[in-house]
């Protein structure tokens, strides 16, 4: 019997003690746990201000706060701002209409050069519709079934089995723009010569300015190099281009927001303007390259050509030279 007692004991010890312990340690942790709690924290804590991202230090002691910038701040880099009376590179690019013209006389372009190539017609400027285009257009027409008109027009340039997408968008095309508001002058200038470089091969035909491989002009080419730039000449587009009489070259050289520099100041990216020997009218342009050469759309092809052609056999002589993106000195 003393031996059940004695073992009882010993049990009911043992839960004391535990009982005891217990008691002891969620005393403990939920001291803690108030302790920690926001509103019963009497001493400093790290914490981090989100709107104002700065870190508060929390100097114990002291009564004091030290505020840190957890960010550093990220200078913008601004690209090429032109001086005032040059024109601004914009950087997005841009799109148009208006390919919904006839082809009549006096009209130029890729859709007349596509029309002249399909009647094996080959002459020294191709793109331009005269009355040798008109005739076998009337023929056609006649031997058709259409009205014989001579005129291209939308019917007509089906029949001949070109798509109704080349006859809204030939003439229309824009040449994306590969700069952004980050582009310095280099930058800016090394698009615009790519550009032009990006067209060497690509068929004389008068009028157009249409995508490399396509057809442009002297004038047509470095529409869309400055297209390329973000540049856009008031007044000058690629529709407006196939359907005056004017020279594009001309209303370029008389652009005031391309500014005249000297032979002595030239760099590459400049527009070189011509005359004929016998006139004073700016009739061609070509892109200066350095080193006394120019790209240019002259003659079959555009091709890199010297700048002086005095002596050659077309005799153009030079009237100016004018840039298009200002220097650091705005000239």
């Amino acid at each position: 019997m003393k031996k059940y007692i004695y073992i009882f004991g010993i049990i009911v010890f043992c839960v004391g003690v535990g009982l005891t312990l217990w008691t002891v340690v969620e005393y403990v942790d939920s001291n803690h746990v108030f302790a920690a709690s926001p509103e019963n924290n009497t001493e400093s804590t790290t914490t981090i201000d989100v709107d104002t991202d700065e870190v508060d230090t929390g100097v114990i002691g002291t009564g004091e706060t030290e505020f840190v910038e957890t960010e550093e701040k990220v200078e913008e880099i601004v690209g090429y701002i032109a001086p005032e009376g040059w024109y601004q590179p914009v950087y997005e690019s841009s799109t148009m209409d208006g390919g919904d013209y006839n082809l009549d006389i006096g009209v130029m372009g890729l859709k007349v050069y596509y029309v002249q190539k399909y009647f094996n017609l080959r002459f020294n400027i191709m793109g331009y519709y005269r009355e040798p285009t008109r005739w076998p257009v009337y023929v056609y027409q006649t031997r058709n079934g259409l009205e014989p008109t001579g005129v291209v027009d939308l019917k007509t340039w089906l029949s001949l089995g070109f798509s109704e997408k080349d006859w809204y968008e030939l003439g229309t095309y824009i040449a994306p723009v590969r700069i952004d508001k980050t582009s310095q002058r280099d930058s800016i200038i090394n698009v615009f010569l790519d550009t032009a470089t990006s067209y060497l091969g690509t068929p004389y035909v008068v009028g157009a300015s249409g995508k490399p491989g396509e057809g442009v002009d002297c004038s047509g080419l470095v529409l869309q190099c400055l297209y390329s730039i973000g540049v856009n000449p008031d007044g000058l587009d690629p529709v407006q281009h196939s359907t005056i009489s004017e020279y594009n070259s001309r209303l370029m050289w008389a652009d005031p927001k391309f500014k005249e520099v000297s032979r002595d100041e030239l760099l590459p990216g400049d527009l070189i303007f011509y005359h004929r020997p016998w006139g004073n009218s700016v009739c061609h342009v070509a892109i200066y390259l350095g080193d006394n050469k120019c790209i240019e759309a002259l003659h079959s092809v555009v091709e890199i050509a010297d700048m002086d052609k005095e002596n050659s056999w077309d005799c153009f002589a030079i009237t100016g030279f004018k840039r298009v993106i200002a220097t650091d000195g705005v000239n």
